[in-house]
């Protein structure tokens, strides 16, 4: 199985980042877990990050504020749209039913509420 990390740069190379990681892991344990920060890095778009996702199974994703940002929106609704499962982090991987845009275009890091 294949898991894809989705979580703000925000929380990039902090102590969160790999509490959370640790986690996936021990949920998932035969499992390759994708952190776009320690795996893939800085590819300019949304398209290539999507396009892993394709290959994944599911996301598990956290919360920054208990919003997430406009990327992991994208790539929550992304993995949806694929009927792919979806676990949120901070709620300790209840599965993501979707996402509520709450601050439109105004602010990229506190963007959308996941449901």
């Amino acid at each position: 199985m294949k898991i894809y990390y989705a979580h703000s740069k925000k929380i990039y190379n902090t102590e969160q980042e790999e509490k959370e990681f640790k986690m996936i892991q021990e949920r998932f344990p035969d499992s390759e877990v994708i952190c776009p920060n320690k795996h893939i890095g800085e590819l300019g778009s949304i398209e290539p990050y999507l396009k892993i996702i394709d290959t994944c199974d599911s996301i598990a994703c956290s919360e920054f504020k208990k919003l997430v940002g406009r990327g992991v929106a994208i790539e929550v609704a992304h993995a949806k749209h694929l009927v792919k499962p979806v676990y949120n982090l901070s709620k300790e991987f209840k599965e993501v039913e979707g996402i509520v845009v709450i601050n439109g275009g105004r602010d990229w890091v506190e963007f959308a509420k996941l449901i």
